[in-house]
């Protein structure tokens, strides 16, 4: 969303299920990953901002938003990320 701009694009959630032929469960982060190829192959030119909850803040995930140039904001709980807050 953009205060200047009318236009939204309504996005699908990725749903959380065992598609990649892993017996592993599926998770929000693979989840959440799926949902940034995905986003980034529909609308190629299009520049996006991810937001997340401390779950999608973790290097892999942050690595996948980067990687598809986008941007993030992600919360960091002061619990999660030592190295971050106490180094």
């Amino acid at each position: 969303m953009h205060p200047d701009k009318k236009q939204v694009i309504p996005v699908m959630p990725e749903a959380i299920q065992n598609t990649d032929g892993s017996k592993k469960q599926d998770c929000e982060t693979n989840a959440a990953k799926r949902f940034i190829d995905r986003l980034k192959a529909t609308h190629p030119r299009q520049k996006f901002l991810i937001c997340g909850d401390g779950l999608m803040s973790h290097q892999p995930l942050i690595e996948k938003v980067l990687d598809n140039n986008m941007h993030y904001i992600f919360v960091c709980k002061p619990g999660d990320h030592q190295y971050l807050l106490n180094g």
